[in-house]
């Protein structure tokens, strides 16, 4: 990419810019996958851990909440890539970038889960606590990936 400007004597001078993408090890605005798939592993053991402990838990809920939380994300995904295209945005890089963004949000679910459940004495998410709990990790996480950005 080049651009062009003037300068005071009226000369045009070329600019050109490159990128060049740094390994994940030099880059601090590299995503990565580790945190994204530990997050969903966790979210889906907290589940079922806590339903063993409201005493509805079947072997089943494992399959149930894997396949909906993978749903959850490829329908982000799918979301996320229209957007992309309707905006014109083009880059092959971005591929699983957006799958280790879009993991991201689980972190948050399982601070949401965990502390609802410690703060309200097992009543779960369904109240004031939750709603405020999740509002506060949503932000977080909104202003993570905008810094990320």
């Amino acid at each position: 990419m080049s651009t062009s400007s003037t300068n005071p004597d009226g000369h045009v001078a070329q600019q050109s810019y490159s990128l060049n993408y740094l390994p994940p090890r030099d880059d601090l605005n590299s995503p990565d996958m580790y945190i994204p798939i530990m997050a969903l592993v966790t979210y889906i053991l907290l589940s079922t851990v806590l339903a063993g402990i409201r005493g509805s838990f079947h072997p089943e809920l494992l399959g149930s909440i894997t396949s909906t939380a993978l749903v959850v994300v490829v329908v982000e995904f799918l979301i996320l890539r229209v957007a992309m295209y309707f905006l014109a945005i083009t880059n092959d890089s971005q591929f699983l970038d957006l799958f280790a963004y879009s993991g991201y949000k689980f972190v948050g679910v399982i601070v949401t889960l965990f502390l609802s459940e410690l703060l309200t004495g097992g009543r779960g998410t369904n109240n004031w606590v939750g709603w405020t709990l999740f509002v506060y990790t949503w932000y977080a996480n909104a202003f993570f990936l905008v810094r990320k950005a």
